[in-house]
């Protein structure tokens, strides 16, 4: 019995090492470069894109809203919809970084600890599902995956905030500490 009780915690510790040792970021075998294609990517039909402090600020591509933290008082929610060529270019932004191949919860290693810090949320409708990421940026990590994720935030939010009705809404009241 001891025997046993001693196989399975060699096996715990060697499972627990080959989790530990991953990077963080997608793997070889999940990466898209791996894939030979646009694997799911063509699949999604919408997205909700949460970003900021407690990742207030949404983009949601289904309901064509925008909702804004106004900090200090409630948040703001206009209409705002994409057209076909800026969610197409999302998509596209998602593909080249592979978002599909990162881990549901993202969570890079090394760097100081920020406070507050940046929260991101997607949701991807893909094919009748949802698959969801999330990434409390709380670590100012430079791997190549956290560069990316970066990249395509400020992809998307350039978009958003371009937009006449997102210019339109009020300054948030306040700020975080």
């Amino acid at each position: 019995m001891s025997k046993l009780i001693g196989v399975f915690t060699v096996l715990l510790l060697v499972f627990l090492a080959a989790g530990c040792a991953g990077g963080g970021g997608p793997s070889a075998s999940t990466s898209p470069e791996g894939s030979g294609g646009r694997s799911g990517y063509d699949d999604i039909t919408s997205f909700v894109f949460a970003y900021g402090v407690r990742a207030r600020n949404v983009l949601d591509t289904t309901a064509g809203t925008f909702t804004n933290d106004m900090i200090g008082d409630p948040p703001v929610t206009v209409d705002l919809t994409l057209t076909p060529e800026e969610f197409a270019r999302m998509v596209e932004e998602m593909e080249r970084i592979g978002l599909l191949a990162y881990p549901a919860k993202y969570a890079p290693r090394g760097g100081g600890v920020m406070t507050p810090h940046m929260t991101y949320r997607f949701e991807l409708m893909i094919d009748g599902s949802t698959r969801t990421l999330v990434w409390n940026d709380d670590r100012d990590a430079s791997d190549p995956y956290a560069m990316r994720l970066r990249e395509l935030v400020k992809f998307i939010r350039e978009i958003v905030e371009a937009k006449p009705e997102y210019k339109r809404q009020p300054e948030p009241n306040g700020g975080y500490l």
